[in-house]
C-alpha cells in the first residue's frame, strides 16, 4: 500500500469520490436539495437512490449475511493484509496487536494507504492481489472479516482518517462506504498505519463475553512460525490489556535471517520468561509446476490465458535447536503446522509446510480430492528432497536430518498425506545424500548398509575394510536415526557383502589383511569369527558355500586355502604336532589358539586329528614315493619319528617292518632307509657297531643322537622304550648282522670280517650265531654261503668253512700219521686246538655248518684230496689207465668199471653215449645221498668229470638216429637240454646248425610215421599247411627259440603263402585248403607295407566261386565274373541267380585287405547293383525337423563338394550352390524300389518293396525321405549320406559315377545330422575350407528347437511347379501370431540382391535399444518380392497402448521366469517350453508393420531388456537387482505395477546391464554353460557389460550398435584365447521373436572375438551386426 503522501484534503476528496461512486448521498445534501427543488423532485431522487441501493445492496447484503456464518479468522486476514503492504522505508516490517476489552488496536509500519488500496477494500470481492497466487482469504470476505468482531473500524494512515460502520442487521453498505473522520490521534507518527476495531457491544453480555474469548483465542493461537511464510513481516507483537489499559500479558515474535544461508532465527519473547524460545529454521523453497487451478478461486481471463495458476511456491522449514552439551545445532523434533499461507493444523510432520493448498471451508484440513492438492503433494516431496540436500551441507545436520522423516506408524495419516509419505520414501531411494564410512562419499540409501554390532570390533569400528564400491554407512549416524532410515529402505549389511569384504581382505595380502595378520588382536579374531559362525547357526547354505570357496584357512607353509579345495587338518593330535611335508594341509598353529576361530574352522570342515586320521598320517609318513625317495631334513625326520613313536598305542597291531618306509639320519647327517643301510644303536658290545666297526674306522651307520635327545625314552602310557620300538619297527639294530637285510646273502660285515679280519671272524661268528643262526638255518643259500666262507686255518691258509675240521686231538693224530707235516684244513683256534670234544658254544660249527670233527669217510676223502694236491696229476692218470671208476648195475647193464673220460656227472639217466654217474649213484647208493656233496667234489673237483653240454646232445641224437629205436619224449628231453645248453659264441652256433643240417637231426612224427629232417625242410607255421614242409611247431610249440632263432627253421611268411597259391593247381589243393591259404594271405596283407603285385595270382585258379544253378564251388581265375556278397537282406537274394565268391558275409568283411590288394572291390554287390526308387501316392510334406532341411546346409555341402573334387562343382560351382540352396526335402509315406544286377550281359532284378530314400534329380532337387521316425533316422544316418555322396561325385553331363574318396561319406553324414549352427565348426575340424569366391547366403528361416520331431511347416506356393502339398491351415501358434512368420515359411533361394538371407531394403526398421544410431536412411526402398513376410512389429492402438504394452511385458516376464540361460553347446532357440493350449502369454497383442515409430522401437528394446533382466534376477546367488539395469529406456517398464516407480537410469549409460561379479557366481555359471574357458576364468570376478538387442524377427535380423558400444567392445575384448583383460567381459544378448511363442535368446560373449570367428558379421554402415548362424 505504498504511494506518495497526500494531503488531508486530497484524502478527503478521494473518500468523498468513493462515496459518490457508491451512490451515497449525505443527509445534509438531501436537505439542501429539498430547499432548492420541489417535493416531487426530492421524492424522485430518493426513489432513484433506493432503487440503486436495492440493486447494489444485493451483493452487500449477501456479504453481510455470509460474514457471521463464515469460518474465516479475521486475525490471519489482518496479518495477510499487513504482509501484502509495501515497506520501502528501510525498517523491518512489523505489526502490533493491542487487545482491549472493547477494541483492538493494530499498528503497522507500512508505507501508508493509497487510493488503490482504499478502492480495493471499498469494493465487494476484489483485491489488489491476483487470484492465482498468494493468499486471498475466504472467497468474498477478506478484509471485511473484521466486522465479524467489530461494528466500527477506524483507519488512520498518513493523511487518511476514516471509518467503516456496520452493525448486525444492516444492509452491509457500511462495510464498503468510508466515512471521513478527523484524525483521532494527531500525534500518530506519519509512518504508522493504525486500525482500530471497535468490538460489538449491542448483544447479550454472555454473548459478548463469548465473542471476546473467541477473539482472544485467535490471537493466542498465533504461532511464531507464521513469520516463516509471510513474505515481508519480520515482527509480530500481541498484547492484552485490561479495562484500565494496563497490559496483562503479551508476546513478541521476531524473525531474523542468517547471512549467506537459507536459515532464519525466530525468537519468541513472552511476559512469562519461561515461555521464551529461540529456534533456527532451515528454509527450503521449491516451485511446483503443472498444477491444476484452485477450486476456491475465480481467475481472470488473463490468468486463465497465462496459466499462472500452474506454478506455485512451496516452502518447507526444518526447526533446529542448540544442543546444550555440544553447542551444535540439532533437529527440533515436534509436530509442526501445515500452512496454506495461514496455519491449517498440525498434521504430524516434524517440519513446517507452506503451500497454496485448497482447504476445507473450516481451514482445518486440505481438500483430499483436489487435483491441485495432488500436484502440490508431489511437489512437497520434491521440496523435501531439496531440503535434505540443503541440510546435508550442514556439518552436523547431514547426519541428523532423517529425524524430520515422517514415519507411517507415528500418525494416522490418510489420503494425500499418506501419499506424501510414500512419495518422500520413493524419492529418497535415488537421493545420494548418505555418507559412506571410509571416504565419506554420498551414496543412495540402497548403496549403503547399516552395520550390525556383530560386525564391529571391540572399538566399534568395522571388522573389515569397505568394498571399493563402498557399502558401509557412516558411523556418524546415531542408532535412533538408523532405525528411522530402516523404514525408508536402509538395509542391514548383508552377510553376502561381508563375504565379499572377507574376500577383499584376503586378497590384500598379509601386510594389509586383518585376517592374514596372524599377530592381530585376539579379541578382533574372536569377534570376526563369531560373526562368521552365525552363518552356520542359521544354516544359510549359499553363504556357507561362498565361505567354503574363500582362501581363508592359513596353513603352516604360509599359504591360504579354501575348505572346498581339499581336506584341511588341525596341526596337533593332543600335544603331538603333526609333521610337515606329508601332503596334508595343516592349519597354522597360531590360528588355532582362538576358540572362535577354531569353531569357524570346524564349521568349514577342518578335520580334527582323531584315530582314523592318525592312521592316515602314519600311512603318509610311511608312504613310498613313486619316483626317487623324498628326503626330509633331520628336524622333520625327528618330528615324524616322534609322531610314529607316540601314536603307537593307537596301532598296537602294527608289527610290520617299517625299515623300507622311514628314512633315518645317521651320525654323519645322511638320511637313508634302514633296510638299505643298516643302522645301529651305539653300545659297549665288543662285537657291536660302535666298538667293532666305527671306532676302527669302518663304515657303519649309527642313529643320529638327535633322535634320542628329542624323543621320549618311553612312550606315554606305555612301558615300550624308544630303542625297542626302533628295533621292532624300523629294524635299527643293537647287534651287527650275520645275514644281509633281505636274508638272501651273508651280511657285508660278515664278509668283510672274513676277508679282512680273518683272525677275528670265528669270534665274530660265534658272537652273532645265537642271534641270527636260526635265519641261516632256514635258508639253504645262506647256509651254503656261510659254509663256503673262507676261514683262517693252520699255517695261515684259508679254506671254506665246510671243508675245514676242528683241530680236535683225535683228528690231529690221524692227520699226522698220513700227511705228517703237510697242510690240512684245520681251523686256526687256540680255544679249540687239542680239545677232546667240541665245546658247547662251538657245537653249531659241526652241527649246522658242516665243519668236520670225526674220523669218517669225509675226513678220509679230504685227506685224499690233500694228498692229490700234494702230488700233482699222478692220481688222474692212474684213474684213466686202470678204469678205477666203479659203475654199479644200472637198468639192464651189468656192473662195470670205467674211466673218467667216458663219464658225465649230470646227464639224463637213459643217456647212451656216456655214463651218467650222478643219476646212477643217486639211484644205486640210496644211503649215501647225504654224502652227495662230498661225491660231487670228488668226481667233479678231483676227477674233472663234466656235466652234459650241447656236443654231448648232438652225439646222443646221432646215436639215436643210428639205432632207430627212439621215442618222441626222449628226443624232446634232449631238445629241451639243447635249448638251455646252446652255445653262446657264433662259431659254436654255426657248428651246431651245420650238425643239424648235415645230420638231419630234427625228429618229427608225422601222423605215426617218424622221420628225421633238416632245418631247411621244416617251417614254423601256426596258421596253414605248406606242402613239402614239416611244421615243427605242431610238436615243439614251446621250443620256438631253439628252432627259429638257433637252428634257423624258417617261419611262414607272405612269400611262402603266395608261392603256395601259385602252385595250388599243380599240387591239386582242395578248395578248403585254398580258402585257408587266401585267409592267411589276407592276414599278411594287413601288415605288409610293400606287398608283391597281385597280377600272377589273378590269373591263377585260386578263387572259390559258387555256381548259382548247382551250388558247386570251383576254383576260378579273376577273369570269371563273380560278385562279392557284402550285404544281408534283399541284396543277398542275388546269390541264387549270379556267381558269387564262396565266402560268408563275415568272411568277406575280414578279407577286405585281400580284395583291395587284388583290386576286386568293384565286385562288391553293394557297389555294382543299382537301386531304382519311386515315390508312391500319399501325402507329402516338408521335412518336420528343420536341421534336416538340406538347403539350410547348402553352403556346408558345397564346401564338401569343393574339397572332394566333385564333378558337379567343377562344372558349375555357382550352379551347384543354387541347386543346393533351392533343394526341397519332403517327407512321404510310400517309397518303393527294386535292385538290379548285371552279370555276363544278363540283368537280374529283385523287387524289394519299401525303401528309405528317393532323390529326384529335377529342378529343384527334391529329396524324399520316410515320414516315420525310425526309417527317417536310418535314411539320414546311412542311405542319404551314401546316395548324396554318389550324386555329388556323378558327372552332371555324362552321368558317369566318380570315385568316392575315403572319408567323403563320413563328412557328409556328419553335416546331414548336425545342428545347423555347428556345420562351420565341424568342417573346420575336418580341414574343409570355405569356397573361394562364394560366400554363404543365409536362409532367412529361424531354427526352432533343433532337432525337433513335431514341428509342422507350411510350404510356399513357388516350389518349381509342384504347388502346395498341404492345405494352408495355420497351427495354433500361427493363428495367434496373425501372420505367417518366417519360422513357418519356406523361403525361395536368394537373388543377387538378397544379401545374407535378409531384406536388403526393408520397409521396417530393426528394433533397437539404442535408437539414436538408426535414422530414416535405413528405411528406404521397397521389399523384395522374393523375400518372406517381414518380421511383424507391434502396433498398439492409441486408446489401448498402455494396456496392450502391459500385456506384452507381462508375457515377457512370464516367459523369462520359466526360462534359463541357453548354453553354448546347443542351438539358438530358447522358446517356450511345455505351453498348453491357451497358454500363450502374448495372445491378444496386435501385430502390424510400422516404419518410423521411434517410440515403438524403444518399447521393443525395453521389452528385450526386461526379458534378460528377469532371467538374471531369478538366478539364485547373483543378487541381480535394479541397480544393475542401467538403461536409459528402462522406464518403459513402468506400465507394470512392480516397476511403477522405475525411471530412466540417472547416470551415464555404458551398457544396458552392468554386473560386478563379486562372488564369482556368474562367472562359474558362464563356464558351466560353455561360454568361458575354465582354464582361464576359474576364480575370476570380472565386471560384465551386457548389451541387449531385441527384435520381433529372427535371430539373423541385423541389429545396430553405436560407436560408443563398439569402442567398449574393443576395449574389453578378452583375446583369441579368452585370457586377456580379465577384469571385464562384454556380452551381446540377442533377444529374437519378441511377442511370439518362439521367442528366444542367443548369447555372444566378446563380440569382437565372435566377429573374428565369423559368428557375427559387422558392416560399416552404422555398425550393423548380423548373427551368421555359424
Amino acid at each position: 500500500m505504498s504511494g506518495p503522501a497526500e494531503g488531508e484534503s486530497n484524502a478527503q476528496r478521494i473518500i468523498e469520490e468513493i462515496v459518490r461512486n457508491h451512490g451515497f448521498v449525505q443527509e445534509s445534501t438531501l436537505q439542501l436539495i429539498n430547499s432548492l427543488v420541489s417535493q416531487e423532485a426530492r421524492r424522485e431522487v430518493e426513489a432513484a437512490l433506493l432503487a440503486k441501493d436495492i440493486q447494489i445492496g444485493s451483493s452487500v447484503r449477501t456479504l453481510a449475511s455470509n460474514l457471521y456464518t463464515s469460518q474465516a479468522r479475521f486475525v490471519f486476514e489482518l496479518l495477510q493484509n499487513a504482509d501484502d503492504n509495501q515497506y520501502t522505508r528501510g525498517q523491518d516490517p512489523y505489526v502490533v496487536f493491542r487487545v482491549y476489552p472493547d477494541r483492538i488496536v493494530i499498528e503497522c509500519n507500512e508505507d501508508g494507504f493509497t487510493q488503490q488500496n482504499l478502492t480495493a477494500i471499498c469494493d465487494i470481492g476484489k483485491s489488489s492481489k491476483t487470484g492465482s497466487q498468494g493468499y486471498i482469504g475466504e472467497k468474498g470476505i477478506g478484509f471485511k472479516s473484521v466486522f465479524m468482531a467489530a461494528w466500527r473500524v477506524h483507519i488512520q494512515s498518513g493523511n487518511f482518517s476514516f471509518d467503516f460502520v456496520h452493525r448486525k442487521g444492516d444492509s452491509g453498505m457500511g462495510m464498503i462506504t468510508p466515512i471521513w473522520q478527523e484524525r483521532s490521534d494527531p500525534a500518530l507518527p506519519f509512518e504508522l498505519t493504525r486500525i482500530t476495531l471497535y468490538l460489538h457491544d449491542q448483544s447479550d453480555p454472555a454473548d459478548r463475553e463469548r465473542d471476546r474469548q473467541i477473539i482472544n483465542q485467535q490471537f493466542l493461537e498465533l504461532q511464531d512460525t507464521l513469520l516463516l511464510f509471510l513474505r515481508k513481516l519480520r515482527k509480530i507483537e500481541v498484547s492484552f490489556h485490561d479495562e484500565e489499559g494496563s497490559q496483562t500479558k503479551g508476546v513478541i515474535f521476531t524473525l531474523s535471517r542468517i547471512e549467506d544461508s537459507d536459515a532464519a532465527v525466530i525468537e519468541r519473547t513472552c511476559t512469562d520468561p519461561a515461555q521464551n524460545r529461540k529456534l533456527t529454521y532451515h528454509i527450503v523453497k521449491h516451485i511446483a509446476r503443472g498444477l491444476a487451478r484452485s477450486e476456491n478461486r475465480d481467475l481472470s481471463d488473463a490468468e486463465e490465458a497465462t496459466r499462472s495458476f500452474a506454478t506455485s511456491e512451496i516452502v518447507l522449514a526444518f526447526p533446529v535447536i542448540e544442543d546444550p552439551v555440544t553447542e551444535e545445532e540439532v533437529p527440533a523434533i515436534e509436530p509442526q503446522e501445515v500452512f496454506a499461507f495461514l496455519p491449517v493444523k498440525k498434521m504430524g510432520f516434524n517440519f513446517l509446510i507452506q503451500a497454496d493448498f485448497v482447504t476445507l471451508a473450516n481451514r482445518q484440513d486440505i481438500v483430499m480430492t483436489s487435483r491441485r492438492n495432488q500436484g502440490l503433494i508431489e511437489a512437497i516431496a520434491d521440496a523435501f528432497t531439496a531440503g535434505v540436500l540443503q541440510l546435508c551441507q550442514h556439518q552436523t545436520l547431514e547426519y541428523q536430518w532423517m529425524r524430520y522423516l515422517p514415519l507411517e506408524n507415528s500418525y494416522p495419516w490418510d489420503g494425500l498425506w499418506k501419499d506424501l509419505i510414500s512419495s518422500i520414501k520413493s524419492k529418497l531411494e535415488d537421493l545420494a545424500v548418505f555418507r559412506s564410512l571410509e571416504r565419506s562419499t554420498c551414496r543412495t540409501i540402497k548403496d549403503l548398509f547399516y552395520r550390525k554390532p556383530v560386525f564391529n570390533d571391540q572399538r566399534g569400528a568395522p571388522l573389515f575394510a569397505d568394498l571399493p564400491s563402498e557399502v558401509y554407512l557412516s558411523d556418524s549416524y546415531a542408532p535412533s536415526d538408523i532405525e528411522i532410515l530402516k523404514n525408508f529402505g536402509l538395509g542391514n549389511l548383508s552377510f553376502n557383502k561381508i563375504i565379499a569384504m572377507v574376500r577383499q581382505d584376503l586378497r590384500a595380502g598379509p601386510g594389509n589383511s586383518r585376517i592374514k595378520g596372524l599377530n592381530a588382536d585376539d579379541v578382533w579374531h574372536t569377534r570376526a569369527y563369531e560373526a562368521f559362525n552365525i552363518y552356520w547357526e542359521h544354516g544359510w547354505s549359499p553363504s556357507i558355500r561362498s565361505f567354503k570357496e574363500l582362501n581363508i584357512i592359513p596353513l603352516q607353509d604360509g599359504s591360504w586355502v579354501s575348505s572346498d579345495s581339499g581336506n584341511t587338518f588341525y596341526p596337533k593330535y593332543d600335544d603331538v604336532a603333526v609333521p610337515n611335508g606329508l601332503g596334508m594341509r595343516l592349519v597354522h598353529p597360531m590360528a588355532t589358539r582362538n576358540e572362535a576361530r577354531c569353531a569357524f574352522f570346524d564349521n568349514l570342515g577342518v578335520h580334527r586329528i582323531d584315530a582314523p586320521i592318525v592312521s592316515n598320517i602314519r600311512e603318509r609318513i610311511l608312504r613310498q614315493p613313486t619316483g626317487p625317495p623324498m628326503i626330509v631334513n633331520l628336524q622333520s625326520s625327528v618330528e615324524r619319528m616322534r609322531f610314529l613313536f607316540i601314536t603307537q598305542l593307537l596301532h598296537p597291531e602294527e608289527e610290520g617292518d617299517l625299515s623300507d618306509k622311514f628314512m633315518v639320519y645317521n651320525h654323519l647327517g645322511v638320511a637313508m632307509y634302514p633296510n638299505v643301510a643298516d643302522f645301529y644303536i651305539s653300545n659297549d658290545d665288543p662285537y657291536g657297531a660302535e666298538l667293532f666297526l666305527r671306532r676302527k674306522s669302518r663304515q657303519v651307520n649309527c642313529v643320529n643322537f638327535r633322535y634320542s635327545e628329542e624323543l621320549p625314552s618311553v612312550a606315554p602310557d606305555s612301558n615300550h622304550t624308544l630303542h625297542q620300538w626302533m628295533h621292532q619297527h624300523l629294524g635299527i639294530r643293537q647287534h651287527l648282522r650275520l645275514v644281509s637285510p633281505d636274508r638272501t646273502s651273508l651280511s657285508v660285515e660278515c664278509l668283510n670280517t672274513a676277508r679282512t679280519r680273518a683272525a677275528e671272524f670265528l669270534g665274530f661268528l660265534g658272537h652273532l650265531w645265537p642271534f641270527e643262526g636260526d635265519i641261516v638255518l632256514t635258508a639253504a643259500p645262506l647256509l651254503n654261503a656261510l659254509k663256503r666262507t673262507p676261514v683262517l686255518c693252520i699255517k695261515g691258509k684259508r679254506e671254506r668253512l665246510l671243508r675245514t675240521h676242528l683241530p680236535l686231538q683225535s683228528l690231529l693224530d690221524v692227520h699226522r700219521r698220513f700227511l705228517g707235516d703237510e697242510y690240512f684244513p684245520f681251523i686256526q683256534s687256540s680255544e679249540l686246538s687239542g680239545q677232546d670234544q667240541v665245546p658247547h658254544q662251538w657245537s653249531f660249527l659241526v652241527r649246522n655248518l658242516g665243519v668236520g670233527h670225526q674220523d669218517n669217510v669225509s675226513f678220509r676223502l679230504q685227506l685224499l684230496r690233500s694228498l692229490k694236491e700234494a702230488n700233482g696229476d699222478a692220481g688222474m692218470k692212474t684213474f684213466n689207465t686202470y678204469k678205477l671208476i666203479f659203475v654199479p648195475q644200472w637198468k639192464s647193464k651189468p656192473a662195470s668199471w670205467t674211466k673218467p673220460n667216458d663219464c658225465l656227472w649230470d646227464a639224463p639217466g637213459d643217456f647212451m653215449t656216456m655214463v651218467p654217474l650222478k643219476e646212477i649213484y643217486t639211484s644205486s647208493f640210496y644211503d649215501l645221498r647225504t654224502e652227495l656233496g662230498h661225491r660231487t667234489g670228488i668226481f667233479r673237483g678231483i676227477l674233472d668229470i663234466d656235466n652234459i653240454d650241447w656236443p654231448d646232445v648232438i652225439d646222443e641224437l646221432e646215436e639215436l638216429k643210428r639205432q632207430q629205436s627212439i621215442t618222441g619224449e626222449v628226443v624232446r628231453q634232449l631238445f629241451g637240454i639243447l635249448s638251455e645248453k646252446s652255445p653262446t659264441e657264433e662259431n659254436g652256433k654255426q657248428e651246431m646248425r651245420e650238425s643239424f643240417e648235415t645230420g638231419a637231426l630234427i625228429y618229427f612224427d608225422h601222423n605215426g610215421t617218424p622221420g628225421w629232417h633238416k632245418p631247411s625242410e621244416c617251417v614254423w607255421s601256426d596258421s596253414t599247411h605248406i606242402h613239402g614242409k614239416i611244421a615243427v611247431n605242431a610238436q615243439y610249440s614251446d621250443l620256438k627259440d631253439l628252432f627259429v632263432e638257433k637252428l634257423r627253421v624258417p617261419q611262414l611268411d607272405l612269400t611262402m603263402v603266395f608261392d603256395q597259391l601259385l602252385e595250388a593247381r599243380s599240387l591239386n589243393l582242395p578248395v578248403s585248403e585254398v580258402k585257408e591259404l587266401l585267409k592267411t594271405l589276407n592276414s599278411f596283407l594287413r601288415t605288409e607295407s610293400s606287398p608283391p603285385s597281385p597280377s600272377r595270382l589273378l590269373n591263377a585258379r585260386i578263387f572259390p566261386v559258387r555256381e548259382p544253378s548247382s551250388g558247386n564251388v570251383a576254383l576260378c581265375t579273376s577273369n570269371t565274373q563273380f560278385a562279392l556278397v557284402d550285404r544281408e537282406g534283399p541284396p543277398s537274394r542275388f546269390i541264387v541267380v549270379v556267381r558269387v565268391l564262396d565266402f560268408t558275409l563275415q568272411e568277406i568283411r575280414h578279407l577286405k585287405p585281400l580284395l583291395a590288394w587284388a583290386r576286386l572291390e568293384s565286385r562288391y554287390l553293394s557297389r555294382c547293383m543299382r537301386e531304382i526308387s519311386r515315390v508312391g501316392d500319399g501325402v507329402q510334406r516338408p521335412i518336420s525337423q528343420p536341421h534336416r532341411d538340406l538347403r539350410r546346409k547348402a553352403y556346408a555341402l558345397l564346401r564338401i563338394a569343393a574339397a572332394f573334387n566333385s564333378p558337379r562343382y567343377a562344372a558349375d560351382a555357382e550352379g551347384l550352390y543354387h541347386v543346393l540352396r533351392t533343394a526341397v526335402t519332403l517327407e512321404c509315406g510310400v517309397i518303393s524300389s527294386s535292385l538290379s544286377f548285371e552279370q555276363d550281359g544278363v540283368i537280374h532284378e529283385i523287387e524289394i518293396g519299401q525303401s528309405e530314400l528317393h532323390i529326384g534329380d529335377t529342378n529343384p532337387l527334391t529329396i524324399y525321405v520316410p515320414n516315420d521316425t525310425e526309417s527317417q533316422e536310418c535314411c539320414f544316418k546311412f542311405d542319404l549320406p551314401h546316395r548324396f555322396a554318389s550324386w555329388m561325385m556323378t558327372d552332371p553331363t555324362t552321368g558317369t559315377p566318380g570315385k568316392i574318396e575315403d572319408g567323403t561319406v563320413n563328412v557328409v553324414n556328419s553335416i546331414l545330422n548336425c545342428l545347423i549352427s555347428t556345420t562351420g565348426r565341424i568342417l573346420e575340424k575336418e580341414g574343409i575350407p570355405n569356397v573361394p569366391g562364394i560366400s554363404e547366403t543365409l536362409v532367412p528361416i529361424l531354427e526352432l528347437h533343433e532337432p525337433a520331431e513335431s514341428t509342422t511347416m507350411a510350404i510356399a506356393a513357388d516350389l518349381g511347379g509342384q504347388g502346395e502339398l498341404l492345405p494352408r491351415t495355420p497351427s495354433r501358434s500361427q493363428e495367434n501370431e496373425r501372420f505367417s512368420s518366417p519360422e513357418s515359411t519356406f523361403s525361395p533361394p536368394a537373388t543377387p540382391g538378397f544379401q545374407g538371407g535378409m531384406e536388403s531394403t526393408p520397409d521396417h526398421p530393426t528394433p533397437l535399444t539404442d535408437p539414436g544410431d538408426y535414422d530414416s536412411e535405413d528405411d528406404r526402398g521397397t521389399p523384395n518380392n522374393n523375400d518372406s513376410i517381414p518380421p511383424p512389429q507391434f502396433h498398439i492402438p492409441e486408446q489401448q497402448s498402455a494396456s496392450q504394452y502391459r500385456r506384452l511385458l507381462e508375457g515377457v516376464v512370464t516367459l523369462a521366469r520359466r526360462t534359463s540361460l541357453p548354453n553354448n553347446f546347443e542351438d539358438i532357440s530358447t522358446a517356450f517350453q511345455g505351453l498348453l493350449i491357451g497358454d500363450d502369454p502374448f495372445e491378444g497383442v496386435y501385430y502390424s508393420h510400422t516404419s518410423h515409430d521411434w517410440g515403438h522401437k524403444k518399447r521393443v528394446g525395453a521389452a528385450g531388456e526386461l526379458f534378460v533382466f528377469t532371467i538374471l534376477s531369478c538366478i539364485q546367488g547373483l543378487e541381480f537387482d535394479l541397480q544393475n539395469w542401467r538403461s536409459n529406456i528402462r522406464g518403459y517398464a513402468r506400465v507394470l505395477p512392480e516397476y511403477r516407480e522405475l525411471g530412466a537410469w540417472p547416470g551415464r549409460e555404458t551398457s544396458d546391464l552392468v554386473y560386478d561379479d563379486m562372488n564369482g557366481a556368474f562367472t562359474r555359471l558362464m563356464i558351466s554353460l560353455g561360454y568361458l574357458n575354465a582354464d582361464h576364468w576359474a576364480g575370476k570376478w570380472p565386471r560384465y557389460y551386457i548389451e541387449v538387442k531385441c527384435t520381433t524377427g529372427a535371430c539373423e535380423t541385423p541389429c545396430i550398435v553405436s560407436q560408443n558400444q563398439v569402442n567398449l567392445m574393443e576395449s574389453t575384448t578378452n583375446g583369441p584365447q579368452g585370457s586377456e583383460n580379465q577384469s571385464a567381459v562384454y556380452a551381446l544378448f540377442r533377444v529374437f521373436g519378441l511377442g511370439r511363442s518362439s521367442m528366444g535368446l542367443k548369447i555372444y560373449i566378446d563380440p569382437v572375438e565372435q566377429k573374428r570367428l565369423g559368428k557375427l558379421a559387422f558392416t560399416s554402415e552404422k555398425y550393423s551386426v548380423v548373427p551368421t548362424g555359424r
